[in-house]
C-alpha cells in the first residue's frame, strides 16, 4: 500500500463515518428504523469499497509496476542511475546485448547480490534492493560493443 492508497482509504473512511453519523442522527430524531438500517448498510459502503479495491490490487495485481529504460555507449566502464520506487517487490534489469561484467549498487554505494541469466542474447538480472532510491548499474562494456540498452523493471 502506498501513499495514494492510504489517502483513498482515509477519504473512504471519512465519507463512511459522515454517512453513518448522518443516518444515525436521523434515526435518533425520528426513531424510524429505516434510518438506523441505512446507517449500518449505506454508511459503511464507501470504506468497504476502498478496502476491497486495495485488497484486490494487493492480491491479484501482477505485471510491470514501473519501468525505466536507458542506455550507454561503449567501450569502457559506465554507471547508469535508475530509480527503485518500491523495494518490496521483484526487480529485474535487462541488458542487451549481453555483457559479462555487471553489478548493481545501492544509493550508498554498496554492491548488491544479483542473479544472472542469459536468454536470446540478453542478460537478465534479478536483485533485491534494501530500500528505495536511485540505484546504479555498473557496466563494463567490452571492445566491439557500441551501445547497450538497459531496461529496469519493478514486477509484482
Amino acid at each position: 500500500m502506498d501513499l495514494v492508497d492510504g489517502f483513498r482509504l482515509l477519504v473512504g473512511c471519512g465519507l463512511s463515518a459522515a454517512l453513518f453519523m448522518g443516518f444515525w442522527v436521523l434515526w435518533l430524531k425520528t426513531q424510524n428504523r429505516g434510518f438506523r438500517t441505512f446507517a449500518f448498510t449505506v454508511g459503511l459502503l464507501p470504506a468497504a469499497f476502498v478496502i476491497l479495491v486495495i485488497l484486490g490490487r494487493l492480491i491479484f495485481a501482477t505485471g510491470v509496476m514501473h519501468e525505466f529504460t536507458t542506455g550507454a555507449v561503449g567501450p569502457g566502464t559506465r554507471e547508469l542511475a535508475f530509480p527503485v520506487e518500491d523495494a518490496e517487490i521483484r526487480h529485474t534489469i535487462e541488458v542487451s546485448p549481453a555483457i559479462e561484467k555487471v553489478s548493481v549498487k545501492t544509493p550508498e554505494g554498496e554492491v548488491l547480490e544479483i542473479k544472472q541469466s542469459l536468454s536470446e542474447g540478453k542478460l537478465e538480472l534479478e536483485f533485491e534492493p534494501r530500500r528505495g532510491g536511485s540505484h546504479r548499474l555498473v557496466l563494463e562494456i567490452p571492445e566491439g560493443v557500441g551501445a547497450v540498452r538497459v531496461v529496469a523493471r519493478e514486477l509484482r
